[in-house]
């Protein structure tokens, strides 16, 4: 397992079941399973188990006999008992406090390395995991496999969609897409104030906005109750409505 990509890139691929899509929009593993009506019922399940494979960038905390290892996913932030298919000479190379980098597929009670997995000294770690909060906030989806997760990331959609309501007094706000900043920026404030500054000082985001929405002539922003919020850019001309001018 030598040491291959910069994590970032070796994550990358993290797209759970639209990975290795035909143009049918089918996986490489659903159309294999279509492919054979000759499976038992068994393997059909272990080959559909391995579309939820998981990406991560994991932490070995110890060596599991002679094919496996203990890790630690700092993207998801669960832990995971992995095994070799290459026996012993697959992970004879690795030991505690290393970091490794790629894919495993969940069988029986284990989960089991699927391709190459790049491996990295425990030295490197404190680099390595430095990019983890940039990776999970490009990869949700790989962080909300865990439960306590996606629970908190709920609540705090919840809590977010709230000061939206009380500072815009609907969920649904039009305006010129050249006030978007302003309004995402007063709910900002109102969060923080709210929560007391127990952080310190405040510290304006940046909210990278797409030239098509700021020049847009109107934009819809809706905060959903499970989507989150939305842009809909020309939305007064979908619902006749004039934009609402911020004072």
């Amino acid at each position: 397992m030598a040491p291959a990509h910069h994590p970032s890139r070796a994550l990358g691929p993290h797209r759970d079941r639209r990975q290795n899509r035909l143009p049918s929009w089918t996986s490489l593993i659903e159309s294999f399973i279509d492919s054979r009506p000759d499976l038992s019922a068994a393997d059909r399940a272990i080959l559909c188990s391995w579309l939820e494979n998981v990406q991560g960038t994991f932490e070995i905390l110890d060596m599991e006999g002679d094919d496996g290892f203990v890790a630690f996913n700092h993207i998801d932030e669960l832990t995971y008992v992995v095994r070799s298919n290459m026996g012993a000479t697959g992970v004879s190379a690795l030991s505690p406090g290393m970091i490794v980098v790629g894919r495993i597929v969940p069988v029986s009670d284990f989960w089991m390395i699927s391709g190459p997995m790049a491996s990295y000294p425990a030295d490197q770690a404190k680099v390595l995991l430095a990019e983890v909060p940039q990776l999970q906030a490009s990869y949700p989806e790989a962080v909300f496999r865990n439960p306590e997760k996606l629970e908190q990331g709920r609540r705090m959609q919840a809590e977010q969609r709230a000061d939206f309501i009380a500072v815009h007094g609907s969920d649904t706000v039009v305006v010129p897409g050249s006030q978007v900043c302003e309004v995402l920026m007063t709910a900002y404030r109102h969060t923080y104030e709210r929560h007391g500054s127990l952080d310190g000082p405040g510290t304006e985001p940046d909210f990278p906005l797409p030239d098509s929405w700021t020049d847009a002539d109107s934009v819809g922003m809706i905060y959903d109750e499970l989507d989150g919020l939305g842009f809909y850019v020309d939305y007064a001309v979908l619902i006749d409505c004039s934009p609402i001018q911020l004072c």
